[in-house]
Protein backbone atom coordinates (compact mmCIF):
# COMPACT_ATOMS: atom_id res chain seq x y z
CA UNK A 1 0.00 0.00 0.00
CA UNK A 2 0.96 3.53 -0.81
CA UNK A 3 1.65 6.02 1.98
CA UNK A 4 -1.01 8.52 2.89
CA UNK A 5 1.51 11.36 0.79
CA UNK A 6 2.00 9.50 -2.07
CA UNK A 7 -1.84 7.80 -2.53
CA UNK A 8 -3.04 11.85 -2.31
CA UNK A 9 -0.46 13.10 -4.93
CA UNK A 10 -1.46 9.60 -7.43
CA UNK A 11 -5.45 10.13 -7.24
CA UNK A 12 -4.54 13.96 -8.07
CA UNK A 13 -2.59 13.38 -11.20
CA UNK A 14 -4.90 10.68 -12.42
CA UNK A 15 -7.83 13.34 -11.97
CA UNK A 16 -5.87 15.48 -13.85
CA UNK A 17 -5.04 13.48 -16.36
CA UNK A 18 -8.05 12.20 -17.04
CA UNK A 19 -9.54 15.24 -17.41
CA UNK A 20 -6.73 16.51 -19.71
CA UNK A 21 -5.54 13.52 -21.23
CA UNK A 22 -1.98 15.39 -20.79
CA UNK A 23 0.99 14.49 -18.70
CA UNK A 24 1.24 15.98 -15.27
CA UNK A 25 4.14 17.72 -13.81
CA UNK A 26 5.26 17.81 -10.78
CA UNK A 27 5.44 22.11 -10.84
CA UNK A 28 1.14 21.70 -11.75
CA UNK A 29 0.72 18.86 -8.67
CA UNK A 30 2.87 21.33 -6.19
CA UNK A 31 1.01 24.57 -6.78
CA UNK A 32 -2.61 22.73 -6.52
CA UNK A 33 -4.04 24.23 -3.14
CA UNK A 34 -4.65 20.64 -1.74
CA UNK A 35 -0.55 19.63 -1.75
CA UNK A 36 1.18 20.33 1.14
CA UNK A 37 4.70 19.99 0.05
CA UNK A 38 7.24 21.41 -2.57
CA UNK A 39 7.99 20.76 -5.99
CA UNK A 40 10.98 19.07 -4.89
CA UNK A 41 8.94 16.96 -2.63
CA UNK A 42 6.30 16.20 -5.42
CA UNK A 43 9.38 15.18 -7.78
CA UNK A 44 10.50 12.79 -5.19
CA UNK A 45 7.46 11.07 -4.94
CA UNK A 46 6.56 11.12 -8.74
CA UNK A 47 9.82 8.87 -9.19
CA UNK A 48 8.67 6.24 -6.43
CA UNK A 49 5.45 5.89 -8.07
CA UNK A 50 7.47 5.46 -11.21
CA UNK A 51 9.55 3.17 -9.77
CA UNK A 52 6.60 1.33 -8.65
CA UNK A 53 5.41 0.96 -12.04
CA UNK A 54 2.09 3.17 -11.52
CA UNK A 55 3.36 6.19 -13.19
CA UNK A 56 5.44 6.18 -16.58
CA UNK A 57 7.01 9.29 -18.67
CA UNK A 58 6.56 9.59 -22.14
CA UNK A 59 9.41 12.12 -22.46
CA UNK A 60 11.83 13.19 -20.09
CA UNK A 61 10.72 16.48 -19.31
CA UNK A 62 6.94 16.36 -19.77
CA UNK A 63 5.75 14.93 -16.98
CA UNK A 64 3.86 11.20 -16.14
CA UNK A 65 0.62 10.00 -17.03
CA UNK A 66 -0.49 6.72 -14.86
CA UNK A 67 0.38 3.36 -16.28
CA UNK A 68 -2.80 0.56 -16.06
CA UNK A 69 -2.07 -0.40 -13.09
CA UNK A 70 -1.67 2.93 -11.63
CA UNK A 71 -5.46 3.43 -13.20
CA UNK A 72 -6.15 -0.01 -11.14
CA UNK A 73 -4.94 1.38 -8.46
CA UNK A 74 -6.77 4.13 -8.40
CA UNK A 75 -10.21 2.40 -9.36
CA UNK A 76 -9.63 -0.06 -6.37
CA UNK A 77 -8.49 2.03 -3.71
CA UNK A 78 -8.96 6.14 -4.05
CA UNK A 79 -11.73 6.68 -6.26
CA UNK A 80 -14.36 8.26 -4.42
CA UNK A 81 -17.81 7.56 -6.31
CA UNK A 82 -20.19 10.06 -7.57
CA UNK A 83 -23.89 8.53 -7.57
CA UNK A 84 -25.85 10.34 -10.48
CA UNK A 85 -28.83 12.41 -8.87
CA UNK A 86 -30.99 13.08 -11.50
CA UNK A 87 -30.01 11.26 -14.23
CA UNK A 88 -31.82 8.42 -14.38
CA UNK A 89 -35.43 9.94 -14.24
CA UNK A 90 -35.91 9.51 -17.89
CA UNK A 91 -35.06 5.40 -17.85
CA UNK A 92 -37.16 5.20 -14.35
CA UNK A 93 -39.73 6.99 -16.72
CA UNK A 94 -39.93 4.37 -18.80
CA UNK A 95 -40.16 1.51 -16.09
CA UNK A 96 -43.13 3.27 -14.55
CA UNK A 97 -44.79 3.23 -18.66
CA UNK A 98 -44.18 -0.45 -18.83
CA UNK A 99 -41.89 -0.18 -22.15
CA UNK A 100 -41.45 -3.69 -23.81
CA UNK A 101 -37.99 -5.01 -22.74
CA UNK A 102 -36.49 -4.58 -26.18
CA UNK A 103 -36.97 -0.62 -26.62
CA UNK A 104 -35.55 -1.01 -22.55
CA UNK A 105 -32.57 -2.56 -23.46
CA UNK A 106 -32.24 0.08 -26.21
CA UNK A 107 -32.93 2.66 -23.82
CA UNK A 108 -30.67 1.74 -21.69
CA UNK A 109 -27.73 1.30 -23.69
CA UNK A 110 -28.44 4.60 -24.67
CA UNK A 111 -28.84 6.37 -21.54
CA UNK A 112 -25.42 4.43 -20.46
CA UNK A 113 -24.13 6.17 -23.93
CA UNK A 114 -25.16 9.25 -22.95
CA UNK A 115 -24.23 9.83 -18.97
CA UNK A 116 -21.06 8.12 -19.81
CA UNK A 117 -20.08 9.70 -23.33
CA UNK A 118 -18.47 6.86 -24.48
CA UNK A 119 -20.13 3.40 -25.78
CA UNK A 120 -23.05 1.80 -23.92
CA UNK A 121 -23.68 -1.60 -24.53
CA UNK A 122 -26.11 -3.92 -23.06
CA UNK A 123 -26.85 -7.98 -23.74
CA UNK A 124 -30.24 -8.61 -24.34
CA UNK A 125 -31.75 -11.35 -21.01
CA UNK A 126 -31.56 -14.91 -22.02
CA UNK A 127 -33.00 -17.99 -20.26
CA UNK A 128 -32.33 -17.63 -16.41
CA UNK A 129 -30.44 -21.40 -16.88
CA UNK A 130 -29.81 -23.55 -20.12
CA UNK A 131 -28.82 -26.70 -18.22
CA UNK A 132 -27.06 -29.13 -20.53
CA UNK A 133 -28.25 -32.48 -21.04
CA UNK A 134 -26.48 -33.75 -24.09
CA UNK A 135 -24.53 -32.89 -27.08
CA UNK A 136 -25.04 -34.83 -30.69
CA UNK A 137 -23.09 -33.87 -33.76
CA UNK A 138 -24.88 -35.02 -36.62
CA UNK A 139 -23.29 -34.65 -40.40
CA UNK A 140 -25.72 -33.05 -43.19
CA UNK A 141 -23.20 -33.16 -45.72
CA UNK A 142 -19.80 -33.24 -46.31
CA UNK A 143 -19.33 -29.45 -45.42
CA UNK A 144 -22.26 -29.24 -42.92
CA UNK A 145 -23.04 -30.25 -39.23
CA UNK A 146 -26.46 -30.24 -37.60
CA UNK A 147 -25.55 -29.89 -33.41
CA UNK A 148 -28.47 -31.12 -31.45
CA UNK A 149 -27.73 -29.80 -27.80
CA UNK A 150 -31.12 -30.82 -25.10
CA UNK A 151 -30.99 -28.54 -22.09
CA UNK A 152 -32.98 -28.62 -19.21
CA UNK A 153 -34.45 -31.96 -20.35
CA UNK A 154 -37.01 -30.99 -22.87
CA UNK A 155 -35.63 -28.29 -24.86
CA UNK A 156 -33.46 -29.14 -27.72
CA UNK A 157 -31.30 -26.50 -29.57
CA UNK A 158 -30.33 -26.83 -32.89
CA UNK A 159 -27.66 -25.28 -34.99
CA UNK A 160 -26.07 -26.20 -38.44
CA UNK A 161 -21.79 -25.39 -38.21
CA UNK A 162 -19.01 -26.13 -40.93
CA UNK A 163 -17.95 -30.01 -41.07
CA UNK A 164 -14.22 -30.39 -40.13
CA UNK A 165 -13.62 -32.41 -43.41
CA UNK A 166 -11.37 -34.95 -41.57
CA UNK A 167 -13.81 -36.06 -38.98
CA UNK A 168 -15.69 -39.43 -39.54
CA UNK A 169 -18.95 -40.61 -37.99
CA UNK A 170 -16.96 -42.44 -35.37
CA UNK A 171 -15.00 -38.93 -34.57
CA UNK A 172 -18.24 -37.03 -34.31
CA UNK A 173 -19.94 -39.47 -31.97
CA UNK A 174 -16.95 -39.72 -29.97
CA UNK A 175 -16.84 -36.47 -29.54
CA UNK A 176 -20.43 -35.92 -28.63
CA UNK A 177 -20.17 -38.82 -26.24
CA UNK A 178 -17.02 -36.73 -24.45
CA UNK A 179 -18.81 -33.08 -24.16
CA UNK A 180 -22.00 -34.62 -22.41
CA UNK A 181 -20.03 -36.15 -20.26
CA UNK A 182 -17.51 -33.48 -19.45
CA UNK A 183 -20.00 -30.90 -19.51
CA UNK A 184 -23.31 -33.06 -18.33
CA UNK A 185 -25.24 -30.40 -16.02
CA UNK A 186 -23.85 -27.43 -16.60
CA UNK A 187 -25.16 -23.72 -17.99
CA UNK A 188 -24.44 -23.89 -21.25
CA UNK A 189 -22.35 -19.77 -20.29
CA UNK A 190 -20.48 -21.57 -18.12
CA UNK A 191 -19.51 -24.34 -20.90
CA UNK A 192 -18.27 -21.28 -23.06
CA UNK A 193 -15.57 -20.24 -20.23
CA UNK A 194 -14.38 -23.52 -19.35
CA UNK A 195 -14.00 -23.90 -22.78
CA UNK A 196 -12.23 -20.75 -23.79
CA UNK A 197 -9.77 -21.65 -20.60
CA UNK A 198 -8.99 -25.01 -21.83
CA UNK A 199 -8.07 -23.77 -25.26
CA UNK A 200 -5.60 -20.83 -23.90
CA UNK A 201 -4.29 -23.25 -20.98
CA UNK A 202 -4.15 -27.10 -22.62
CA UNK A 203 -4.18 -26.77 -26.71
CA UNK A 204 -0.51 -27.45 -27.19
CA UNK A 205 -0.78 -30.74 -24.94
CA UNK A 206 -4.03 -31.93 -26.51
CA UNK A 207 -4.52 -34.64 -28.81
CA UNK A 208 -6.29 -34.60 -32.37
CA UNK A 209 -9.56 -35.46 -30.77
CA UNK A 210 -9.42 -33.27 -28.06
CA UNK A 211 -8.19 -29.78 -30.40
CA UNK A 212 -11.41 -31.23 -32.37
CA UNK A 213 -13.84 -31.51 -29.26
CA UNK A 214 -12.98 -27.97 -28.26
CA UNK A 215 -13.10 -26.42 -31.69
CA UNK A 216 -16.83 -27.88 -32.75
CA UNK A 217 -17.80 -27.27 -29.17
CA UNK A 218 -16.90 -23.61 -29.29
CA UNK A 219 -18.95 -23.27 -32.14
CA UNK A 220 -21.97 -25.74 -30.95
CA UNK A 221 -22.16 -23.94 -27.40
CA UNK A 222 -21.19 -19.88 -28.92
CA UNK A 223 -24.21 -17.41 -28.52
CA UNK A 224 -26.65 -17.87 -31.38
CA UNK A 225 -27.97 -14.78 -32.75
CA UNK A 226 -25.12 -11.69 -32.54
CA UNK A 227 -28.24 -9.24 -32.19
CA UNK A 228 -28.34 -10.51 -28.41
CA UNK A 229 -26.04 -7.55 -27.59
CA UNK A 230 -26.75 -4.04 -27.91
CA UNK A 231 -24.11 -0.94 -28.75
CA UNK A 232 -24.74 2.61 -28.51
CA UNK A 233 -22.77 5.66 -29.20
CA UNK A 234 -19.59 4.16 -31.07
CA UNK A 235 -19.12 7.11 -32.66
CA UNK A 236 -17.78 8.92 -28.86
CA UNK A 237 -14.75 7.14 -29.65
CA UNK A 238 -14.02 9.10 -32.63
CA UNK A 239 -14.41 12.60 -30.63
CA UNK A 240 -11.44 12.06 -28.35
CA UNK A 241 -9.07 14.87 -28.06
CA UNK A 242 -5.94 14.35 -30.39
CA UNK A 243 -3.69 13.64 -27.14
CA UNK A 244 -5.94 10.73 -26.20
CA UNK A 245 -7.36 9.41 -29.37
CA UNK A 246 -6.88 6.13 -30.25
CA UNK A 247 -4.81 5.25 -33.58
CA UNK A 248 -6.95 4.59 -36.24
CA UNK A 249 -5.52 0.65 -36.75
CA UNK A 250 -6.81 0.45 -33.07
CA UNK A 251 -10.02 2.13 -33.67
CA UNK A 252 -10.27 0.05 -36.76
CA UNK A 253 -10.20 -2.91 -35.04
CA UNK A 254 -12.40 -2.21 -32.19
CA UNK A 255 -14.80 -1.25 -34.53
CA UNK A 256 -14.65 -4.69 -36.26
CA UNK A 257 -14.94 -6.33 -33.10
CA UNK A 258 -18.22 -4.22 -32.50
CA UNK A 259 -19.74 -5.51 -35.45
CA UNK A 260 -18.90 -8.99 -35.27
CA UNK A 261 -20.27 -9.40 -31.35
CA UNK A 262 -19.23 -13.16 -30.64
CA UNK A 263 -16.15 -12.55 -29.17
CA UNK A 264 -17.60 -9.75 -27.22
CA UNK A 265 -20.38 -11.50 -25.82
CA UNK A 266 -17.92 -14.32 -24.70
CA UNK A 267 -16.34 -11.50 -22.82
CA UNK A 268 -19.86 -10.56 -21.09
CA UNK A 269 -20.86 -13.97 -20.74
CA UNK A 270 -18.23 -13.89 -18.06
CA UNK A 271 -19.59 -11.41 -16.27
CA UNK A 272 -23.04 -13.01 -15.54
CA UNK A 273 -21.34 -15.13 -12.73
CA UNK A 274 -19.80 -12.18 -10.98
CA UNK A 275 -21.95 -9.55 -8.51
CA UNK A 276 -21.17 -5.91 -8.44
CA UNK A 277 -19.32 -3.84 -10.87
CA UNK A 278 -16.74 -5.23 -12.75
CA UNK A 279 -13.68 -3.26 -14.33
CA UNK A 280 -11.33 -4.40 -16.51
CA UNK A 281 -8.15 -1.86 -17.26
CA UNK A 282 -6.53 -2.77 -20.69
CA UNK A 283 -5.29 -5.63 -21.04
CA UNK A 284 -7.11 -7.16 -17.97
CA UNK A 285 -10.57 -8.05 -20.48
CA UNK A 286 -7.93 -10.59 -22.32
CA UNK A 287 -9.23 -9.29 -25.39
CA UNK A 288 -7.08 -8.04 -27.76
CA UNK A 289 -9.60 -5.23 -29.31
CA UNK A 290 -9.64 -4.12 -26.02
CA UNK A 291 -5.83 -3.69 -24.81
CA UNK A 292 -5.92 0.31 -24.93
CA UNK A 293 -9.51 0.31 -23.63
CA UNK A 294 -11.52 0.02 -20.92
CA UNK A 295 -14.43 -1.57 -19.63
CA UNK A 296 -16.53 -1.17 -17.11
CA UNK A 297 -19.86 -3.95 -16.78
CA UNK A 298 -22.53 -5.03 -14.40
CA UNK A 299 -25.05 -7.84 -14.58
CA UNK A 300 -28.89 -7.75 -13.92
CA UNK A 301 -30.58 -10.40 -12.35
CA UNK A 302 -34.34 -12.03 -12.73
CA UNK A 303 -34.87 -13.01 -9.41
CA UNK A 304 -31.51 -14.29 -8.19
CA UNK A 305 -30.09 -15.22 -11.86
CA UNK A 306 -28.47 -12.57 -14.09
CA UNK A 307 -29.80 -12.67 -17.57
CA UNK A 308 -27.55 -10.37 -19.17
CA UNK A 309 -24.76 -7.93 -18.64
CA UNK A 310 -24.94 -4.32 -19.18
CA UNK A 311 -21.66 -1.46 -18.84
CA UNK A 312 -19.28 0.68 -20.58
CA UNK A 313 -16.65 0.77 -23.03
CA UNK A 314 -13.96 3.79 -23.76
CA UNK A 315 -10.45 4.44 -22.82
CA UNK A 316 -8.58 3.91 -20.45
CA UNK A 317 -8.83 7.65 -19.22
CA UNK A 318 -12.08 7.86 -18.23
CA UNK A 319 -13.58 8.88 -15.47
CA UNK A 320 -13.93 5.92 -13.32
CA UNK A 321 -15.24 7.72 -10.45
CA UNK A 322 -18.72 8.69 -12.46
CA UNK A 323 -19.12 6.08 -14.64
CA UNK A 324 -19.13 3.18 -12.30
CA UNK A 325 -22.04 4.91 -10.50
CA UNK A 326 -23.59 4.86 -13.79
CA UNK A 327 -23.19 1.53 -14.89
CA UNK A 328 -24.08 0.02 -11.20
CA UNK A 329 -27.66 2.33 -11.25
CA UNK A 330 -28.34 0.95 -14.61
CA UNK A 331 -27.94 -2.43 -14.21
CA UNK A 332 -30.45 -2.28 -10.46
CA UNK A 333 -32.84 -0.23 -12.43
CA UNK A 334 -32.85 -2.87 -15.32
CA UNK A 335 -33.18 -5.61 -12.37
CA UNK A 336 -35.90 -3.49 -11.11
CA UNK A 337 -38.13 -3.14 -14.30
CA UNK A 338 -37.34 -7.08 -15.55
CA UNK A 339 -38.83 -8.35 -11.63
CA UNK A 340 -42.41 -9.47 -11.93
CA UNK A 341 -44.90 -7.11 -10.39
CA UNK A 342 -47.72 -8.18 -8.26
CA UNK A 343 -51.04 -6.91 -10.33
CA UNK A 344 -53.11 -4.99 -8.59
CA UNK A 345 -56.48 -6.50 -6.84
CA UNK A 346 -58.20 -3.91 -8.62
CA UNK A 347 -57.21 -4.82 -12.25
CA UNK A 348 -59.32 -7.53 -14.05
Amino acid sequence: MLSDRAAFILSLLVQQYIETGQPVGSKALSENALVDCSAATVRNVLADLEAKELLSSLHTSSGRVPTDAGLRYFVDHLAHWQPPKTAFNSLQKQLEDSVPPEALIESVSDLLSTLSRWVGVVTVPRAASNILKHVEFLPINDEKLLVVLVVNDTEVHNRIIPMPRELSAVDLRQVGQFLTEHFFGKELSSIRLELLEAMRSHQSQADRLMKTAMALAEKAFEPKNSDEIVYTGEANLLTLPQDGLLPLDELQILFKAFREKQQMLRLLDACLSSEGVQVFIGAESGYEPLKHCSIITSRYTLGNHGVGVLGVIGPTRMAYDRVVPIVDGAAKLLSHALKPQPQSPYRK
